[in-house]
């Protein structure tokens, strides 16, 4: 279960639901982050502290191109982390101009088993070559995992209305993934560094195995010009599990607490 809240901390992924109704967005030319933000999480199993997690980003060079370099690590803590320990890392070097990666790894340790995969993306040629997967075609403007958060802050989500679908191409797994999110509007958010105001998103996840509901995730972005993540809650068929942000280093702006 580890599994799910990490990879739900990196926004879940749903249906083609909403295939219809979805706002298409790009990337402005504002940047609202810069290198060396972190962000850190607590990741909460009902009322128990059971992990943690942490979101960095650099600026390097590769390919001869200026990107950013962002990490996200999660791992067990605690007596959790002594029951069974889970380190998950996913990397994204996406580029400055569009936010579109260039590379990306997956580096899984979960108990005893291990999965690493180093893909590379030829945006220009709509191509991805996975270590696990070999050569795949895949649709114009794919994202991974580490890069879609960013790509993400990146849009102009003040003019979204609420009910507005957001819709996303992702690689995971070696494998096309859709990703929805559904606009719902402002709210505030208490938190130990005050009361926010923030956007709220529910992404459209899989109903089954993990979750009951379509809805069963609500995000919280920040309505400043850092558009953080600061909440993720939802509920799953063994119980309910939240990410709430814990600290953070390097904002490119002040953050706004609510009057």
């Amino acid at each position: 279960m580890m599994r799910v809240v990490l990879i739900s901390l990196l926004l879940c992924f749903g249906t083609s639901l909403f295939a219809q109704d979805r706002i298409s967005m790009k990337p402005g030319s504002e940047i609202p982050f810069k290198a060396g933000e972190v962000l850190n999480f607590d990741i909460h199993f009902g009322i128990i502290r059971g992990g943690k997690a942490s979101l960095s980003v650099t600026e390097e060079e590769i390919y001869g191109q200026p990107v950013y370099h962002s990490s996200i690590v999660g791992e067990t803590t605690g007596f959790v982390a002594a029951l069974y320990k889970i380190k998950d890392v996913y990397e994204s070097w996406f580029r400055k101009r569009d936010n579109l990666p260039l590379k990306a790894i997956r580096d899984i340790r979960e108990g005893s088993y291990r999965y690493y995969d180093l893909s590379t993306f030829d945006q220009e040629a709509n191509l991805v070559m996975s270590q696990k997967g070999g050569l795949m075609s895949m649709p114009q403007g794919i994202l991974d995992m580490a890069s879609v958060l960013y790509y993400m802050r990146r849009l102009p989500l003040k003019t979204l209305k609420e009910g507005d679908i957001l819709y996303f191409d992702t690689f995971f797994a070696h494998e096309l993934f859709p990703f929805y999110v559904v606009y719902k509007g402002r709210e505030i958010v208490n938190t130990r560094f005050g009361r926010l105001s923030c956007m709220k998103f529910v992404p459209v996840v899989e109903p089954g195995r993990v979750f009951n509901k379509e809805d069963d995730m609500n995000m919280w972005f920040t309505a400043d010009e850092n558009v953080i993540p600061v909440l993720v809650k939802f509920n799953a068929k063994v119980g309910t599990f939240s990410c709430e942000l814990s600290g953070f280093e390097n904002l490119k702006y002040p953050l706004t607490v609510a009057q």
